[in-house]
């Protein structure tokens, strides 16, 4: 190799060895904005933080020293709140990249200045005044709130505690001594960790809780009648006062009656203060709804007087009865002999309250009372023709109406009745009537398999054939044929002994063809079938009714049928019963 050639490879050699790489390049600093545009701080602040590498995945944020937050990286970016609560002045903020949530693991950081101005919270109670003589409970508001502040309170008695804002906080004063006392409260950021100066709240203890306030009645009646026309109320200290009255207010709110009331003798004793329901200008109250306020005072060590007003009692002032609206009898005209008809009168009536007394007074044409009778319940409330001295009062008209004691002694008259007694008495004669069928029925059903035939294969006037089964085979409905028959009987005030019966038989000869027949109350309702013999007879219901029970204004109703291929001819229906008439 020439020298020339060796020095050119030497230099070769030599420019490869001596070759330097580039500098790393500076990563971007961070990029921070905040939501008001300058690095004043407020409050809370919304900021967003770009530019951060791709190794960072939380970025801390830290301002005098403290740490505020840690924003979790999303991509290049983070974004989130500052709250400053607490802090206030010029200083530095710094922002460093981090690897863990706490803020712990961080490198490269950006450092700004910044001036926090946060406004002076102020406090007001929601409770009204500030003199508490009981364990209660305190709501503060802020004036100056944005984001989820909360609320450190200090009370005399116990250790610092946290609330939410507009939570109650409770205060136990029974420890504590008569006189002022503070609340210190403090602003505080939502994880407790800066909070604002702190401010008082005043209240004071004062100890004026009566043992108790009642009235002995909800109602009464100031009418001057001796029952009921006083209202006493009842009190004691919890500890000696100085003074007291009671203040009754109307339905409206309106003051109708004030005055003081005597103290007990001792704080252990009771007051009592007797209300003759007249209003402080004169007159009794008039009827309606009050409520009564006692309100006691104590002069404190300092002179100042303090008031406590108590839970209101509510009560009536009631002077009138609520008597009955109306007076009934159970029938205009009765007859008192003891014969079962209409022997005594009732009155009906209903009460708007409950007596506590009701006394019934009946009177003839004249006026003159002739029976007063204590009226025990409303079923008690009846007139059997009797005077007072056991006699029976003469025919003729009366009136009649109820003299009511409520109970605070108010008396009430219900409006007047008349009754007319008559020197009557029921004479009960044996009656019967026959019908046909015909003649007699009002409506009926026949089957779609059945005929009813009139008159009946018999050849009877007025008959009826009731004949099951006669164009098709069926069971019991369209099997069916039944009538309805009505029976209009003597006219009378009243019935007894009724009893349904007829005369008939198998259509067909030497069958054993039944039919049934029932009488019907005067709810329309079947009283009780009876089975028909199963020859050419005259045949009863077995049983007797009462008027009262199947007699509807003066007529009878009954059924008879037939079904599953019976057939059967009735030649006519008989009623027997006995009349009821006035003799």
């Amino acid at each position: 190799m020439s020298r020339s050639a060796l020095v050119g490879a030497l230099l070769a050699l030599l420019g490869t060895a001596l070759v330097v790489p580039p500098a790393a390049a500076e990563p971007p600093p961070l990029v921070v904005a905040f939501g008001g545009g300058d690095s004043t701080l407020s409050e809370v602040e919304p900021f967003t933080v770009s530019n951060i590498s791709e190794s960072a995945s939380y970025i801390g944020v830290t301002y005098a020293g403290r740490q505020l937050t840690a924003l979790k990286v999303e991509g290049a970016a983070a974004a989130g709140q500052l709250e400053t609560w607490g802090l206030a002045g010029s200083n530095d903020l710094v922002l460093a990249e981090c690897t863990d949530a706490e803020a712990t693991e961080c490198g490269e950081s950006l450092t700004l200045a910044t001036t926090v101005t946060n406004p002076d919270p102020t406090y007001d109670l929601s409770r009204p005044g500030t003199e508490f003589s009981l364990p209660f409970d305190y709501t503060v508001h802020l004036a100056h709130t944005s984001g989820s502040p909360s609320i450190r309170a200090t009370s005399p008695d116990a250790a610092p505690q946290f609330v939410d804002l507009e939570v109650p906080l409770p205060v136990d004063t029974a420890a504590l001594s008569e006189g002022p006392h503070q609340i210190a409260l403090e602003v505080c950021s939502e994880d407790h960790l800066r909070c604002s100066p702190a401010q008082p709240v005043t209240f004071t203890v004062v100890r004026t809780v009566p043992g108790k306030f009642s009235v002995a009645a909800a109602a009464f009646s100031p009418n001057g009648d001796g029952l009921f026309d006083r209202l006493r109320f009842t009190y004691s200290q919890g500890v000696p006062w100085d003074s007291a009255e009671i203040v009754i207010r109307n339905a409206a709110a309106a003051e109708v009656f004030h005055s003081s009331v005597p103290l007990p003798q001792a704080p252990s004793n009771d007051g009592f203060f007797s209300f003759n329901g007249k209003a402080t200008g004169g007159g009794v109250l008039p009827d309606g709804s009050y409520t009564a306020v006692l309100t006691a005072t104590r002069v404190l060590a300092s002179g100042d007087p303090v008031a406590w007003a108590y839970a209101a009692k509510t009560f009536k002032v009631d002077t009138k009865a609520q008597a009955p609206a109306t007076l009934t009898p159970s029938f205009p005209t009765f007859y008192p002999y003891v014969d079962g008809y209409r022997d005594a009168v009732r009155f009906a009536y209903a009460g708007a309250e409950s007596y506590a007394r009701i006394d019934l007074k009946v009177r003839n044409a004249a006026g003159t009372l002739v029976r007063s009778k204590r009226v025990l319940s409303s079923a008690d409330a009846t007139w059997n023709g009797k005077r007072t001295n056991g006699t029976r009062a003469p025919e003729g008209r009366y009136s009649a109406r109820l003299r009511v004691v409520d109970r605070l002694g108010n008396v009430g008259l219900s409006p007047t009745t008349s009754v007319t007694l008559r020197d009557a008495r029921i004479v009960w004669f044996p009656r019967s009537l026959t019908v046909t069928p015909e003649s007699s029925r009002v409506d009926g059903q026949t089957g779609a398999c059945s005929t009813r035939r009139a008159p009946s294969l018999h050849g009877w006037t007025g008959s009826t054939g009731y004949l099951s089964n006669t164009t098709c085979q069926s069971g019991f409905e369209a099997s069916t044929v039944w009538t309805l028959h009505r029976v209009q009987l003597q006219k009378a005030p009243t019935y007894r002994r009724v009893r349904l019966g007829w005369y008939g038989g198998p259509t067909r000869a030497a069958t054993h063809d039944r039919a049934s027949a029932s009488i019907y109350d005067v709810r329309g309702i079947s009283v009780g079938w009876v089975s028909t013999l199963d020859y050419l007879a005259s045949q009863y219901i077995t049983q007797s009714f009462r008027g009262s029970r199947v007699v509807d204004k003066g007529h009878v109703e009954f059924g008879f049928q037939t079904d599953s291929g019976n057939r059967y001819d009735v030649k006519s229906f008989t009623v027997a019963y006995e009349v009821g008439l006035l003799r």
